[in-house]
């Protein structure tokens, strides 16, 4: 890889971007466009990482949506980077929840929420697996 960046969350902010080569530490959401020999990943516990790749832009998102993230919408301040930094459309991107902690874990269900915001934005390409962390020990960290 010809760099590493590592971006810390913080949870009063909502989003933030970012370009190849420059990493604004203490933020929430990394964007990227894409370039050679650069690997972006998010990491979480039981927050719900969210994947967005434009089918048509060489760009990609990254969100962190916990409690706060998903309260504060991070999902559409992401998106609305995007279409700012990279003229991405919302029709164009595909997304990704990953595994997260389930609404029989939690009392707040952020597989409902962060499916409903990644819709609202116009994102129409939605995989889920609904995988719960709390449910597989042995293989999330939870």
């Amino acid at each position: 890889l010809g760099a590493i960046f590592f971006v810390r969350a913080t949870p009063s902010e909502a989003a933030a971007t970012s370009l190849v080569g420059i990493a604004r530490p203490g933020h929430r959401t990394l964007l990227a466009q894409l370039g050679a020999g650069l690997a972006l990943i998010v990491r979480c516990a039981d927050c719900a990482p969210v994947f967005l790749v434009d089918r048509t832009a060489p760009a990609i998102g990254l969100i962190h949506s916990g409690k706060r993230g998903t309260l504060a919408n991070v999902i559409a301040a992401t998106v609305a980077a995007m279409q700012r930094e990279f003229a991405t459309r919302p029709a164009n991107l595909r997304a990704l929840i990953g595994p997260c902690i389930g609404p029989c874990h939690y009392d707040m269900d952020l597989w409902t929420a962060v499916k409903s915001h990644l819709r609202d934005t116009g994102i129409l390409l939605i995989h889920h697996p609904r995988l719960c962390t709390a449910c597989h020990l042995d293989r999330y960290y939870s």
